[in-house]
């Protein structure tokens, strides 16, 4: 008897507790989505595998779309999804004051690789992000665009070599991630690393890691990133944001590389410089009418240590993130465009009509110049088409620093409370952009947001307000320069068509936006 009292009463307990945990938003006076399943809340699929990242979130998106934003649970955190863009804009830009951090994990003692722009928050980011702004000005990406070019021109010159040996067929997911990958090493480190041809090369091998991760991975990046006070609690099994090898080669690799360049005052025109400067002076040098672009920050430059240094495990944090950054969404970008383009042949011909018209009679790569390239609108366009249908980051995350009274009603957000974004949901929507699935770049030649209206939070591919992605130029311009190098050369078409549906599969342990099925498409040299 008496054990079947404390059975009953331990189940009562445990009733009682789900019950109060999974009402929170209900006590807070605010709607919430039904039925969240006991210890994993709103997001089974997720932990199951059932549904990519992107799809769960856009499910979600669509059942509750009617509600401006609504109460949900990761586990048993609670959630506040947003869905209406007026309130996106107001949490982004308006009241940015109110959600400056993002709810990631970062453990500067034990995973001091994880100290990075994007995750880091509170003054060490303003302090980081006002450092680091001068890295991405329109003066350093046109100085490093010679360096740019050589790396598209690595990726045409591999693609016709191949194809004078008879290869025609190439999974360009695995051909942008040799590309990108390539590039990212020679703008960080000024090294031409031989990722075409060598299938051991060292950074490819890093850069896959980041692509295919393991299903215990995937599940660590969601608490990461959804609940990350979890990987708190739990901190004494030594989570780490990356596996041990490629944290200790990322670690080893940069110190070695900075410690010879001071040893030999050699000065890189790259990224690395810029991170030695900030290591030995605490601030980047620019040129006098250099625009520093702070994205709508406004932390005035008095409020912020200027002289205050990196650490080395600081350097070594933001040559991940620029690497994992840049490598995961440029070759998601340029994949997901080329296979809508081998949909839509007659959109590859007017790029190709505008590649050789900017062009004109070049028939060397290292004629084309940086003004050239910044010439190429249509396929600007495209690749704006592509990263709305495509964001490579379909989920904004950002967690509430103070309490945060929602405008024209009386409910409040509770400091500390997370707030997720669907924009891959968001920028799909038929009530936002016509025809939202099908690829029409025309609706970015003469609005940036592809409406016609002014950004009110509803194209979101790189984030809005001040933390809004740093190095959005840098990014498209890998892109564009990978693009016109394939296609100013190659017409590109399926494989096989019957491998493709109207939308590609997605991976479902991916947290970036990835096709689960490789891009065989086939290239036919230009006459």
């Amino acid at each position: 008897m008496e054990v079947l009292l404390l059975t009953c009463l331990v189940i009562l307990i445990v009733y009682l507790l789900n019950h109060y945990y999974f009402t929170y938003w209900k006590r807070h006076g605010f709607c919430q989505m039904d039925s969240p399943m006991w210890l994993l809340g709103n997001i089974s699929d997720l932990f199951f595998f059932r549904k990519s990242f992107s799809n769960c979130f856009i499910d979600l998106y669509e059942k509750y779309k009617h509600h401006k934003y609504i109460g949900c649970y990761f586990t048993y955190k609670p959630i506040l999804f947003v869905n209406d863009p007026e309130v996106v804009q107001d949490i982004l830009v308006s009241n940015f004051s109110s959600f400056t951090d993002r709810p990631r994990f970062v453990d500067e003692v034990r995973d001091p690789i994880s100290t990075h722009l994007f995750n880091i928050g509170g003054q060490k980011w303003r302090e980081l992000r006002f450092k680091l702004s001068p890295t991405f000005t329109s003066g350093k990406l046109k100085g490093m665009f010679p360096i740019m070019r050589g790396c598209g021109k690595t990726l045409r010159d591999f693609m016709l070599k191949n194809n004078s040996n008879g290869k025609n067929v190439f999974n360009f997911i695995d051909l942008f991630a040799k590309y990108t990958t390539h590039n990212i090493v020679t703008v960080i480190f000024s090294i031409d690393s031989d990722t075409f041809d060598d299938p051991d090369n060292v950074f490819r091998k890093i850069s896959a890691n980041f692509s295919e991760p393991s299903k215990r991975q995937h599940i660590m990046d969601i608490f990461s990133f959804l609940v990350p006070n979890i990987l708190h609690a739990i901190s004494i099994f030594n989570f780490r944001s990356v596996t041990a090898n490629v944290n200790d080669f990322v670690m080893n690799f940069v110190a070695k590389i900075v410690k010879h360049r001071e040893d030999t005052k050699f000065q890189g025109n790259d990224f690395l410089q810029l991170l030695i400067q900030l290591k030995n002076q605490g601030y980047i040098l620019t040129k006098k009418n250099e625009e520093v672009e702070q994205n709508g920050d406004k932390t005035r430059s008095e409020n912020i240590n200027i002289m205050k240094k990196l650490t080395m495990d600081e350097i070594a944090a933001q040559v991940h993130v620029f690497f994992v950054g840049g490598f995961e969404t440029s070759t998601a970008t340029m994949s997901f465009c080329l296979f809508e383009l081998c949909r839509r042949p007659d959109i590859q011909k007017k790029i190709q009509e505008e590649l050789d018209n900017v062009f004109g009679a070049s028939t060397n790569f290292d004629d084309v110049t940086y003004e050239m390239f910044n010439n190429l609108k249509y396929l600007e366009c495209c690749i704006n088409e592509t990263l709305r249908l495509y964001p490579p980051l379909s989920i904004l995350f950002r967690t509430c620093t103070k309490d945060y009274k929602m405008p024209d009603t009386d409910l409040i957000i509770e400091k500390g409370t997370s707030v997720y974004i669907p924009a891959i949901a968001i920028q799909r929507d038929a009530e936002i952009f016509e025809n939202p699935l099908e690829f029409t770049p025309e609706r970015f030649m003469d609005s940036p947001t592809g409406n016609g209206k002014a950004n009110g939070g509803f194209y979101l591919p790189f984030g809005d307000g001040p933390r809004h992605c740093i190095g959005e130029r840098m990014g498209k311009m890998q892109a564009k320069i990978g693009l016109a190098s394939v296609l100013w050369k190659f017409s590109v078409e399926y494989n096989n068509k019957e491998d493709f549906g109207d939308m590609p599969e997605l991976q479902k342990t991916q947290f970036f936006l990835r096709s689960a099925k490789p891009f065989n498409f086939k290239i036919t040299p230009r006459i």
